[in-house]
């Protein structure tokens, strides 16, 4: 190397500005932290993008790297959306446990689909890793997919409700929040006027507590026999 420089007196001023602009000029303190980076910078791509895509050259002139160097922490586009689709969770769940102040379970129901919305509609990152045929075995294009309806349970399962304690078992708890994740996301897609915030609580609180009211008055009353309750 040494050799090199002095055959070539311009390299070690090459190397040497390749790692201040590189990482914006401030390397990563671990591979932790440049993953961290990109999956950060992936999102930012993605939200500032007119029309919401993926583009790893554009992950990496965020970042003043190489495509090579996005792909050394990320084997794959796949697994690039895998690590913003898990980090998006994790801000969803951080969110929608704020329901868990609420001991009324109709309330956790209509709160959950109310706050869902809103995320879905005013995140453009999870409305694009919702999108059609985005991602196979994270978000699949369905709202009701397996991951995503284990992914409500456990939200309702760590609220401030013991669902067990007012008659409803394990397949009930899923089906509920099946229901509410289709509930938010037909909101969330609607092409009609859009309800603010308080406007839409008020809505589902007319038309979708009733039901859930209903579930829970058959689970908890005197003629329930079996584990999980099916509303015709």
């Amino acid at each position: 190397m040494k050799r090199a420089a002095r055959v070539f007196p311009g390299l070690d001023r090459k190397r040497a500005a390749v790692r201040r602009t590189g990482w914006g000029g401030e390397l990563p303190a671990d591979d932790d932290e440049a993953r961290a980076r990109i999956i950060e910078a992936c999102r930012t791509a993605i939200a500032d993008s007119e029309h919401p895509q993926l583009s790893l050259s554009e992950v990496a002139r965020r970042l003043s790297v190489t495509r090579q160097t996005v792909y050394r922490y990320f084997p794959s586009t796949e697994a690039l959306l895998t690590a913003v689709a898990i980090d998006a969770g994790r801000r969803m769940y951080d969110m929608l446990l704020n329901v868990r102040q609420i001991d009324d379970p109709a309330g956790v129901v209509v709160e959950l689909a109310v706050i869902g919305a809103e995320i879905i509609r005013d995140d453009r990152v999870v409305g694009f890793l919702l999108g059609e045929g985005t991602i196979t075995g994270v978000f699949t294009g369905s709202i009701t997919d397996e991951t995503s309806v284990a992914f409500a349970v456990n939200l309702l399962e760590n609220c401030g409700v013991d669902w067990r304690a007012i008659g409803l078992g394990d397949d009930d708890v899923s089906e509920l929040a099946e229901w509410a994740l289709h509930v938010m996301d037909a909101i969330a897609r609607s092409r009609g006027e859009r309800r603010g915030e308080l406007e839409l609580r008020d809505y589902l609180n007319r038309w979708m507590r009733p039901g859930v009211e209903r579930v829970i008055a058959a689970a908890s009353g005197p003629r329930r026999r079996r584990r999980s309750v099916r509303v015709s």
